[in-house]
């Protein structure tokens, strides 16, 4: 005899449908082989349990284990760790999967899927998995219930009581979650590989990119506390890259450490900016960022940086000036900002001495000549800029003519250093898109971009963006216009406003898919705002505000243990109250049963209601109806999640109104 008793049939099913559940997000994350083999093995289990395969035998079992240890190891070179781990133990998983054999088996894997779901938290936090994995759950505690009340059950009924157990545990969940001692630090997403894709790097290699690919992964998102300030003040400074040798551009550490001043000329803007985890210390502000908040400190270049690697998403409050006026230069700022190549062409030299010979060195004015060439001599923005060679920005300059931001602000850095005025590239994001649905602006990878600056004695350094001579409707528009006004034929510079509008005006189907994405990408953001982002900090000031608690971890955990307490208690109380009602429901049932005992139709010991009320239905067919609706009302009060007081009653008045006629001829 079996010391466990056996499953249900159906009972691998629900077991196979949660596993399934919890188990999906993992085939984004883990490495691609990881989970097609753990569909395989489950794959395998539906073999055993349906068709009749042969259970492998524990020789078999041990050795796909070891084979397991070793290509997940090759694969990470370790097992310990998030991946490797996690790797591991889905595999596991599916080896225990194979031997499934009583119900003891069947219910330790529906425990363990509650550790599968846990483990997916640690790659993503965002809403849609927070919404999967509930789904995953329910699934689980529905998988629980099958495997303890294997019949008198509907699949409708188990899940809705389900979700009433899921349900009854979020008060508990909202109390911890409020009191219960904040961790520092949090979870992570690691960043996928960007190569080949539009988005922020930190340094510039003109012409060894052949295609440019959009990605519309988001970067950062805004929240200005006014109105939104123009496209065309738009420019989130990241990074200076003040040293080239002709065809990269990158950071000069030698002034690393230096804090650069400035004085506003005119009112700052303020917002919170939400930066998406990048595992890198890059915060993103307006030109000019003033005070740096907490966390964040100042680089050269008015750069701002993280003093900790950017692992999940992060909020700070910054105050930028848009309208400003630096110092005087440095003896060694002026040095790396007129640094060049070791060779510059002769085309380069002589074009840049006409510019100096006609504007008699005036700075301004050769900057103005310099962005007149790239309009006059049909310069053309593109995605698709051809390969460049030895010198890329003579080539640019003088043949191909076809490029896209950084081709156009080293061409453009370069010729204001030859013609002696220090000049510096920036690199950052440009632009944004307004999101209605949650009043804050969403910047993508896309948006990435790179423009100049250059000194000018009367006002220290000043932005200019040679791309906005060639393509404004990049800096006005962003990326996706230019890329619309090029599919469609059409000249930015010779339409009116009205008719650039209606030319980016998408066609129905795509105008609902886009506010569909504006207002759950809205969604995501309150998800973080009040559950993500609730840290110590937050969490500290919520509890000296609520007055009664200080923020001591102590207290904290006296305020814990006596909410759940009061929860238990008052859960005690509402199981009570219900118990009372079922102890009465089958009160009433055992007098319903004596009337039919007293006609002749007594319930034997071993006999539920459902077998009950089939036999009475054979023997009278007359009493069929009444028996079916009592019996039905007893089961729904005696084993649902709740006891509904109006069923209570209407129960009662059915038993107790029921009079069964005598068998005619007995």
């Amino acid at each position: 005899m079996n010391r466990y008793p056996l499953p249900d049939k159906r009972s691998f099913n629900w077991l196979t449908i949660a596993t399934l559940l919890a188990s999906a997000p993992y085939a984004f994350y883990l490495p691609p082989w990881i989970f097609p083999t753990f569909l395989g093995l489950l794959g395998w289990s539906y073999l055993i349990e349906r068709q009749g395969w042969q259970r492998p035998g524990r020789t078999l079992l041990l050795t796909l284990l070891a084979l397991f240890l070793v290509l997940v190891l090759r694969q990470h070179q370790t097992v310990l760790g998030r991946d490797a781990g996690l790797s591991l133990l889905l595999l596991m998983f599916g080896l225990k999967f194979l031997e499934l054999k009583t119900l003891r088996d069947h219910i330790l894997l529906t425990l363990l899927l509650f550790l599968l779901i846990l483990g997916n938290l640690l790659f993503s936090q965002s809403l849609g998995l927070a919404l999967h994995l509930t789904i995953a759950v329910i699934a689980c505690i529905a998988t629980l219930s099958r495997m303890a009340l294997p019949s008198g059950m509907g699949a409708i009924t188990r899940i809705r009581l389900s979700v009433g157990i899921f349900l009854k545990a979020i008060p508990l969940m909202i109390v911890l979650y409020l009191l219960f001692p904040r961790l520092q630090g949090g979870f992570w997403m690691l960043p996928g590989s960007s190569t080949g894709t539009s988005g922020f790097s930190d340094t510039v290699r003109l012409g060894t990119i052949s295609r440019m690919v959009k990605s519309d992964q988001i970067a950062f998102r805004v929240k200005f506390d006014g109105s939104v300030p123009p496209a065309q003040q738009l420019y989130w400074r990241g990074l200076v890259l003040n040293h080239t040798d002709g065809r990269q551009w990158q950071r000069n550490q030698q002034n690393v450490g230096v804090i650069d001043t400035f004085t506003p000329t005119g009112p700052p803007v303020r917002y919170e900016l939400m930066l998406e985890p990048t595992w890198q210390r890059w915060v993103f502000a307006l030109d000019l960022p003033g005070d740096a908040p907490g966390g964040v400190r100042h680089q050269p270049g008015y750069s701002l940086e993280t003093t900790a690697l950017i692992q999940e998403r992060v909020s700070f409050k910054i105050s930028s000036f848009p309208y400003y006026r630096t110092p005087a230069l440095t003896a060694i700022t002026r040095q790396n900002s007129l640094q060049l190549p070791r060779y510059i062409s002769t085309r380069i030299t002589k074009l840049v001495d006409t510019w100096r010979r006609d504007a008699q060195d005036n700075p301004q004015e050769i900057a103005d000549s310099a962005l007149r060439y790239f309009r006059q001599q049909k310069f053309y923005y593109t995605l698709e800029p051809p390969l460049l060679g030895g010198d890329p920005v003579d080539e640019f300059l003088f043949d191909t003519r076809r490029g896209f931001c950084e081709h156009f602000a080293s061409a453009f850095t370069t010729l204001m250093r030859v013609a002696g005025i220090p000049a510096r590239i920036i690199v950052g994001y440009q632009g944004g898109e307004f999101n209605e649905a949650g009043n804050y602006l969403i910047v993508r990878q896309q948006d990435a971009h790179a423009w100049s600056e250059i000194w000018l004695p009367q006002s220290g350094w000043t932005r200019i963006d040679p791309t906005s001579a060639v393509a404004p409707e990049r800096i006005e528009y962003g990326l996706d216009a230019v890329q619309q006004f090029q599919l469609q034929g059409l000249d930015y510079s010779m339409l009116t406003p009205s008719q650039r509008n209606q030319a980016l005006r998408p066609k129905w189907p795509i105008f609902i898919l886009d506010n569909i994405q504006r207002y759950w990408d809205a969604g995501n953001v309150l998800w973080y705002s009040w559950v993500l982002d609730f840290t110590a900090e937050r969490q500290r000031q919520l509890l000296d505000e609520l007055g009664f608690l200080t923020s001591s971890v102590m207290n904290q955990l006296v305020a814990v243990a006596g909410s759940t307490l009061l929860f238990f208690a008052l859960l005690t109380a509402v199981m009570s109250r219900n118990k009372q009602r079922v102890d009465n429901t089958q009160k009433l049932y055992l007098q319903y049963c004596k009337k039919l005992e007293r006609v002749g139709l007594r319930r034997r010991h071993n006999e539920g209601p459902l077998n009950y009320m089939n036999r009475v239905r054979k023997s009278r067919p007359d009493l069929a109806q009444m028996a079916a609706q009592v019996a039905d009302l007893y089961i729904e009060l005696r084993y649902a999640s709740s006891c509904n007081g109006q069923f209570v009653k209407r129960f009662k008045r059915m038993t107790r109104r029921f009079k069964p006629n005598p068998i005619v001829g007995a």
